[in-house]
C-alpha cells in the first residue's frame, strides 16, 4: 500500500524557492549600501527642501565654521589654473584681499558687453568666459558664476552666491549677486559683478543681508553703492533694482563646478518676510525652484547623482545612482513576482478546491444517469 502524500499547502512553493531568499538578501544589502552613502552626504540627515527661515542667523557663519552643507571644490582643478593664468596676465592683484576682489570683479565685468541678455549662457565658468569673449550677451547669473570661479582661481576662496527675488515671485524681478569673506573686515561683503558694484552702509562695505535689511526698511540714505567701469546699471540706479528684487533671497545651489566656491547641497533654505510668504503660499515648492528652471518637489535620480551627490567622491555618486536603479528594478521585479505567486496561491487555495468539488459532483451526477443503451 502506498503512503499518502502530505496535504498540499498553497504557499509551500514560495518557501521552497531559494532564488527569492537570494533576491531579498541582495535587496537588503543594496539598501544598506545606499543608506551608508546617504548618511555620508553633507546635510543629508537634515534635508528639508526649501525651508523658509525668517532670520538671517542661519547664514551667520564664517568660512572657518561653515556648516556641513557647504563645501569648496578642489583648488587644483585644471579650470582654476586656466582662469588664474588669464586673470593674472592683465590684472594687478597686489593689494589687500578686499582690493583684490574689486580687481577680480572689474576683470569679470570687462569680459562682456552691456547688452541685455535674453537667455543665460549655459555651461561651466570656462564656457561662460569664452562665450563672453566672443561677444555673447550675459545675464547676472553668468557674471556671478564667473566671479566666483575667478576669485577661487586666484586664492580668494570664500564665496557665496545668492538668488534675489521680488515679492511678485518667480518670473518677476530678480537678480544674482555674490558675497565674499573679507579677512581685514572679518565679515561677508556683497559684490554685484554684473553692475561692477559693492555697497557701503554708513561708510562701511556691507554684506548682502545687511543691504537687504536696509532696503526693506527704506533706509535709502544709509546706502552708498560704489560702481566701477562698464557697469550694466549706474550706481545711482541700484537702489530701485535692489528694492524690487530683495524680498526673498536664497543661497544658490550650483549645478556646475564653481572653482573654490561654496556650494549648497541638500539643505536648500531661503529667507523671506512673512507678508511675502503669505502672498505666495506655494513659495516653498515653486518660486525659487522655478527661478532655477527646475521643480525641486520631484528630485530625479540623475539629478541626485549629478548635483546633490557632488560632495561625495565621483565613484560613490555613480555607485549611489547605479544602486538606486538596481534597487528599484530588483524591488519592483520581486514585488511583481511575489504578487503573481500570491495571486496564484490564493486561487489554488480558495477557488481551485470549489472548482474541483463542483467538477466531482458533476462527474457523479453524470455517472448516476442511466445509459441510453
Amino acid at each position: 500500500m502506498s503512503t499518502p502524500s502530505p496535504a498540499h499547502h498553497p504557499f509551500r512553493p514560495i518557501r521552497r524557492l531559494p532564488l527569492l531568499a537570494a533576491a531579498l538578501l541582495a535587496a537588503l544589502l543594496i539598501e544598506a549600501g545606499l543608506a551608508w552613502l546617504f548618511v555620508r552626504t553633507p546635510g543629508a540627515r537634515t534635508y528639508v527642501p526649501w525651508r523658509i527661515v525668517h532670520s538671517a542667523d542661519v547664514y551667520d557663519w564664517s568660512p572657518d565654521n561653515a556648516p556641513r552643507w557647504f563645501h569648496t571644490d578642489d583648488p587644483s582643478l585644471p579650470q582654476a589654473a586656466y582662469l588664474r593664468e588669464v586673470i593674472l596676465s592683465d590684472t594687478d592683484l597686489t593689494g589687500s584681499p578686499f582690493e583684490q576682489q574689486r580687481a577680480v570683479m572689474n576683470w569679470v565685468r570687462q569680459q562682456a558687453n552691456r547688452n541685455e541678455a535674453v537667455q543665460a549662457i549655459p555651461g561651466d565658468p570656462i564656457s561662460v568666459y569664452r562665450a563672453m569673449q566672443a561677444g555673447t550677451p550675459a545675464q547676472c547669473g553668468n557674471f556671478a558664476t564667473l566671479f566666483a570661479a575667478a576669485s577661487g582661481s586666484v586664492g580668494l576662496t570664500a564665496i557665496r552666491t545668492w538668488y534675489l527675488e521680488g515679492a511678485d515671485g518667480a518670473g518677476g524681478q530678480g537678480h544674482v549677486a555674490n558675497e565674499v569673506w573679507v579677512p581685514e573686515l572679518n565679515k561677508w561683503v556683497m559684490f554685484d559683478p554684473m553692475n561692477n558694484a559693492y555697497v557701503l552702509i554708513d561708510g562701511e562695505p556691507a554684506s548682502l543681508l545687511e543691504v537687504r535689511r536696509a532696503v526693506l526698511n527704506g533706509e535709502r540714505d544709509r546706502l552708498e553703492p560704489v560702481g566701477g567701469p562698464n557697469a550694466h546699471t549706474p550706481p545711482e540706479e541700484l537702489f530701485p533694482l535692489y528694492e524690487s528684487s530683495m524680498a526673498i533671497v536664497a543661497l544658490a545651489p550650483s549645478d556646475t563646478p564653481l572653482i573654490n566656491a561654496y556650494r549648497q547641497t541638500w539643505a536648500d533654505r531661503l529667507i523671506a518676510r512673512l507678508p511675502d510668504v503669505a502672498n505666495l503660499p506655494a513659495l516653498a515648492d515653486s518660486a525659487l525652484a522655478l527661478l532655477r528652471g527646475e521643480v525641486r518637489r520631484i528630485v530625479l535620480m540623475d539629478d541626485l547623482a549629478r548635483e546633490h551627490m557632488r560632495p561625495l567622491p565621483i565613484w560613490q555618486a555613480k555607485a549611489l545612482f547605479a544602486g538606486m536603479m538596481l534597487d528599484g528594478l530588483l524591488i519592483g521585479g520581486l514585488g511583481m513576482w511575489l504578487l503573481a505567486r500570491v495571486t496564484l496561491a490564493l486561487w489554488r487555495w480558495l477557488v481551485a478546491p470549489r472548482h474541483t468539488t463542483n467538477q466531482k459532483a458533476r462527474n457523479r451526477m453524470a455517472d448516476s444517469v442511466p445509459s441510453a443503451d
